[in-house]
């Protein structure tokens, strides 16, 4: 069959050619009724009928059906003519119609302009005092305080031995004892071998014995004194003598008693000295 008696087979509509092609649902739905319509046929035809009933209608029916079916389906397979004088159409996808433009945003009211308050002093908001704001003026940095130079103390000149002597005499005439004593005592360590030292241990030693009751300690310095010798040698010799009296030991202030009277016969203190020692001989 030509494509010319199959366009003869349906209704043309407004436009030359065959009919417009059914969608695959609508064929499915016309095949499937051609089948179950055979169907029914076939199961009437099994069924014993009266002889009567003639079966041509039937027939026909199926025959049209399957007719129909045939055709959808060549004219389906069958590409569309062109009618001569007229250009293809071009399916042309549909425009994509953009998405609307996002509304601009309101532009905000513009903020109402203040004129600008004259600077006060102060303004008091509440109980709050705001003070007006002042430019920062870098102030010169005040210089260090430079420390004042501690002058060196004067140094005291060192007292000399006469000095010395003096001031130890004053304490003594003062009943001031114990620093008489100190002070003779430092002028023997600050200027040993020297006269001052040795008029200075003689008069320590007489201040031990008599006031501080320091008779050991008087016996020492005598010694010293007797070994250096000099012009208070008597005075030496008589005290180191006493020393030996004030500690019990009496031979050995015989023997300073027999050295004070040999060594000076004629001092003050060589009278006193033999009239010891005759108490000691009786003594014994």
């Amino acid at each position: 069959m030509s494509s010319d008696e199959i366009g003869e087979l349906f209704p043309l509509d407004d436009g030359p050619g065959p009919a417009r092609p059914l969608d695959e649902g609508a064929a499915d739905a016309l095949i499937a009724g051609a089948l179950d319509a055979w169907e029914a046929g076939e199961a009437e035809a099994a069924t014993p009928a009266p002889a009567s009933a003639p079966r041509w209608p039937w027939l026909i029916a199926a025959g049209a059906l399957l007719v129909a079916g045939g055709a959808t389906a060549a004219w389906l397979a069958w590409p569309e003519e062109t009618p001569p004088g007229e250009t293809p159409r071009e399916e042309t996808p549909p425009e994509e119609t953009p998405p609307p433009a996002p509304a601009a945003p309101e532009p905000a009211p513009p903020l109402p302009e203040v004129a600008p308050t004259p600077p006060r002093a102060s303004m008091e908001i509440g109980e709050v005092r705001v003070e007006p704001e002042v430019d920062e003026v870098d102030e010169p940095e005040a210089p260090e305080a430079r420390r004042p130079r501690r002058r060196p103390r004067p140094v005291a000149p060192a007292e000399t031995p006469d000095d010395l002597l003096r001031r130890a005499n004053d304490a003594r005439r003062a009943a001031r004892w114990r620093e008489a004593e100190r002070t003779y005592v430092e002028v023997t360590s600050a200027y040993p071998g020297t006269h001052a030292a040795y008029v200075a241990q003689v008069s320590a030693a007489a201040l031990r014995l008599e006031h501080l009751g320091d008779a050991r300690g008087a016996l020492r310095l005598y010694r010293s004194a007797v070994r250096h010798g000099g012009a208070l040698d008597a005075d030496a010799r008589h005290g180191l003598a006493r020393a030996h009296r004030r500690l019990g030991q009496r031979e050995r202030e015989a023997e300073a008693l027999e050295a004070l009277v040999a060594r000076h016969p004629g001092s003050p203190f060589a009278q006193a000295a033999r009239r010891r020692l005759e108490e000691l001989e009786a003594a014994r």
